[in-house]
């Protein structure tokens, strides 16, 4: 069997207006050696109808019937990835035309087994905050050049608790990681995937094992904030966040959480220490 350079995984549930649009961004890539693998799960609005449109155009579809834990649904997503290195695309964000060619540029230049990049936020029509809706925030300047990454400094920063949510990190939707390094991780038993923030825990484990890292100073990731969304509605204590929060506490209620507020610091803060304490 054939392995293309790059897997697409998109992992999704309930998200079917959003959905398309990050599709969409991932066919659009000038680099054309990938594969698309969007794992359901286990939606009850109209996803399965939104992927109709996309048949036959590269894609593998894979649905859940049970519905998992966000970094349970990552981990089964994982394994029906067939490339050399492996890209996830969360439902709500886009892509850069040029960001599998840029990752494939520094991957051949450097042989890092990690590759990421800058994002940029979209704030939806809906976003909670009248003032920002409509906009994009770039950020501060960015180098339009590529820096190896210090894995043990890096790793030093998080457990210090000096890597929050506004830091760029290669966690696992803004990087490329190479199927060699993911592995070599399964192999020594360290999970990639935690709660609360399997985005973070996965930064952690790739820093302990990777052999090289490169980050490129470049916006190549449009994030998109929306109610809907776990992570940006958790800085505005939105219900998506708490619905995602008491799902978890539910299905895993020996999981120690600080004390509210739960902020997303304090949920990355929460995933560093699951991550120290292996």
């Amino acid at each position: 069997m054939r392995h293309p350079r790059f897997s697409i995984v998109i992992p999704t549930r309930n998200r079917a207006s959003l959905l398309p649009c990050a599709i969409r961004s991932a066919l659009a890539q000038t680099f054309d050696d990938f594969e698309i693998v969007v794992v359901d799960n286990a939606s009850s609005d109209g996803t399965a109808a939104a992927l109709q449109q996309f048949r036959g155009h590269r894609l593998r579809i894979v649905r859940s019937d049970t519905a998992r834990l966000m970094h349970d649904n990552w981990a089964f997503a994982l394994g029906h990835a067939r490339g050399q290195f492996v890209l996830y695309l969360c439902d709500d964000d886009a892509w850069h035309p040029r960001l599998l060619e840029c990752a494939d540029r520094a991957i051949t230049r450097t042989s890092a087994e990690v590759v990421c990049w800058r994002s940029i936020t979209h704030f939806s029509n809906d976003w909670f905050e009248p003032t920002r809706r409509g906009l994009v925030n770039f950020g501060p300047p960015f180098a339009d050049a590529a820096f190896d990454i210090d894995n043990a400094a890096l790793l030093d920063a998080a457990f210090d608790l000096r890597i929050t949510i506004t830091d760029i990190v290669p966690r696992m939707l803004n990087s490329a990681v190479s199927a060699d390094l993911i592995h070599r991780l399964a192999a020594q038993r360290i999970r990639l995937f935690r709660p609360c923030n399997p985005d973070y825990s996965c930064f952690m484990a790739k820093a302990t094992a990777a052999r090289r890292m490169i980050y490129l100073d470049v916006p190549l990731l449009l994030s998109g904030a929306t109610p809907a969304s776990v992570g940006a509605s958790a800085s505005q204590r939105g219900d998506t966040a708490r619905r995602f929060l008491d799902q978890l506490l539910a299905h895993e209620p020996e999981l120690i959480l600080p004390q509210p507020p739960r902020t997303p610091a304090v949920w990355i803060g929460q995933t560093y220490m699951q991550c120290a304490s292996e």
